[in-house]
């Protein structure tokens, strides 16, 4: 079995890259077109290959899950010569669960991006967004810290190229700013490498048995903070919300694989109950640093005055719970909690991050416009995009019976338990802010008035993702037991750092 486990893991590695490959040169390929609709659809053929690509991903993501559910290892280990560098992978729980989110949503914007937007747009996006979900992938299943960090920056300046589609000032600030976060990291990795003599993350535990306290400060420290924009869906930090008004769709897909990349990123940079619990100062840095984003996030959300800016800082909040779960985490007694609590939001914020975005996109595509104030009464003209708008937005503040609601209520109960009831407050607080951004939003797009006369004509291509994530986001809130059991695997797993193949 172990050739054909391994023959599994190179596809899943070699796809997206490959199809990036097709996906750019799509456009210069010199077809004759035999009609007026056929040369309109060849001008979305990239986006055709993009959905294709990923739907095979997607298939290999649930045989992939199948064969690990049956304990089976699944690995590829690449040593040509004993001179070159040794490239290590294997999947685990958290490689599937990654692959999974990373290939859905993929498949879902390029079948937006097919039906809807620029098609000069669609063309520039398909190989960037593949190439996005490939190095995600890739540094999901990395087995060294070396490795998974440049597979890292492969899928920040892909996005950050993605996102970069207004001027070239903006694409320049984007890709500096994205280059100081992945520098942060791999800075911290090449001090780790230096600490352990081996790039393998099996040699974090012997590095933090031998090393003091001490001297692993500086390395966790700038992981942590080379991650932080990552977990904010920012690789251009307060430019990314501005990108993703100029480029919606693509927004939308980024603020869900850049939560994913910042997820996996912290899951194994940072192992919890490992490394944690022994460095100075981590505890205190990762708890101001989630307050700051997830208050900054919350309150920007509220000021915006159109649902893709709304969106945009509500994405970015949400880089504030994993951060203090961490900081939980390195505290004393609760790491189990907070653990459970990370592990919950790396599975149910996509979904609803979905939800929302792809409900923007159905309100932006069909009136037109996005505007807060010059809209009202959408709800009888898009009651789809209203639900997912509602749910997902409720979701993220953790209202009950949506998926988000388990994760919100162990925060807060580890929060109160093993720390202060203030601060369990000033969470609970800021859930209330999220929450009444999206009851406003709601209320004055959907509800108030009446709607516009120029209403598109609805999608079965945007319609048929809503009513999917709709009843995904209601199952998991009220029965969460699988949701729970599976993200508190997919969290133990990426705690067992890996043995050298």
């Amino acid at each position: 079995m172990s050739i054909a486990n391994t023959l599994l893991l190179n596809w899943l590695l070699a796809l997206p890259f490959f199809g990036a490959a097709a996906a750019a040169v799509f456009p210069s390929l010199k077809i004759l077109p035999h009609s007026s609709r056929e040369a309109k659809a060849l001008e979305r053929g990239a986006c055709h290959f993009g959905a294709l690509v990923s739907l095979l991903g997607l298939s290999l993501s649930v045989r992939l899950l199948a064969r690990l559910a049956r304990g089976e290892t699944v690995r590829a280990d690449y040593l040509w010569t004993h001179d070159l560098y040794h490239l290590r992978f294997q999947a685990d729980a958290l490689t599937a669960a990654a692959a999974l989110v990373v290939y859905g949503a993929g498949l879902l914007i390029f079948i937006h991006l097919i039906h809807g937007g620029e098609a000069r747009y669609a063309q520039r996006a398909a190989p960037l967004l593949l190439l996005a979900q490939g190095g995600i992938v890739a540094l999901a299943a990395s087995a060294d810290v070396i490795l998974l960090v440049f597979c890292l920056g492969a899928a920040v300046f892909s996005l950050a190229l993605l996102l970069s589609s207004d001027t070239p000032a903006h694409r320049r600030g984007l890709l500096l700013n994205g280059h100081l976060a992945w520098s942060l990291v791999l800075l911290a990795a090449m001090l780790l490498w230096r600490q352990a003599d081996d790039t393998s993350m099996a040699q974090i535990p012997l590095l933090v048995l031998t090393k003091p306290p001490l001297s692993l400060r500086a390395i966790a420290l700038v992981g942590l903070f080379g991650a932080a924009p990552l977990l904010a869906g920012a690789p251009g930090y307060g430019r990314w919300p501005a990108a993703a008004k100029a480029a919606p769709a693509q927004g939308a897909l980024g603020a869900v694989l850049l939560v994913v990349a910042g997820g996996v990123i912290l899951s194994r940079l940072l192992p919890g109950s490992l490394l944690l619990p022994t460095v100075p100062g981590v505890e205190g840095a990762a708890r101001w640093l989630g307050l700051a984003l997830l208050w900054g996030g919350a309150l920007a959300a509220w000021r915006a005055h159109d649902l893709r800016g709304r969106a945009g800082w509500l994405t970015a909040a949400q880089a504030g719970y994993p951060l203090l779960a961490v900081a939980g985490a390195a505290g004393p007694g609760g790491a189990e909690a907070f653990l459970r609590t990370a592990a919950l939001h790396l599975v149910t914020v996509p979904l609803a991050l979905l939800a929302l975005w792809l409900a923007v996109l159905t309100v932006l595509q069909r009136a037109r416009t996005d505007t807060v104030m010059g809209l009202s009464g959408l709800f009888g003209k898009l009651p789809l995009a209203g639900l997912a708008f509602l749910a997902g937005g409720l979701s993220l503040a953790g209202m009950p019976p949506l998926a988000g609601f388990r994760e919100q209520l162990l925060l807060l109960r580890a929060t109160a338990a093993y720390h202060s009831f203030f601060l369990s407050g000033v969470i609970l607080a800021a859930d209330a802010v999220i929450a009444a951004v999206v009851l406003d939003s709601f209320r004055r797009v959907f509800l108030r008035g009446q709607p516009p006369s120029d209403i598109g004509r609805n999608s079965l291509a945007l319609a048929l993702p809503l009513v999917v994530i709709l009843a995904a986001l209601l199952v998991a809130g009220i029965w969460p037991g699988p949701w729970q059991a599976w993200a508190e695997t997919t969290w133990r797993t990426a705690l067992t750092l890996r043995p050298t193949p």
